[in-house]
């Protein structure tokens, strides 16, 4: 079974900007081939402290991330936004456990304890 993969992206500028130029290029990119390839299964994006665009865009396998990548050239060219910066991480996890040792994930505990 193929495990998921992260594709960080970086955009330097505005990142309202190119949030918003980006989102009409995955636009094209789904009615294009929306019916081919699969969309991520996650996609988060915001403003790093640097002001630049990150999106986080989490595949269900290389595969879909793959065609993906090799797809969005032309809508991204379209919107008159440049290729980003990629760093490519194999997910381990996509989530946390419900429970660590038989305690409740995320149930609070005092400092000590």
């Amino acid at each position: 079974m193929s495990k998921p993969v992260m594709a960080i992206l970086h955009w330097d500028g505005n990142a309202e900007a190119a949030l918003e130029r980006y989102e009409r290029a995955v636009a094209v990119w789904r009615e294009t081939f929306g019916d081919q390839f699969s969309v991520p299964l996650h996609a988060i994006a915001g403003r790093s402290e640097r002001g630049e665009l990150v999106v986080v865009n989490v595949f269900p396998t290389n595969r879909d991330h793959l065609e993906f990548g090799r797809n969005m050239g032309d809508p991204l060219a379209a919107v008159d936004l440049p290729t980003p910066d990629v760093e490519h991480v194999s997910v381990r996890r996509l989530d946390w456990p419900e429970s660590v040792d038989g305690e409740e994930a995320g149930a609070p505990t005092a400092r000590g304890e």
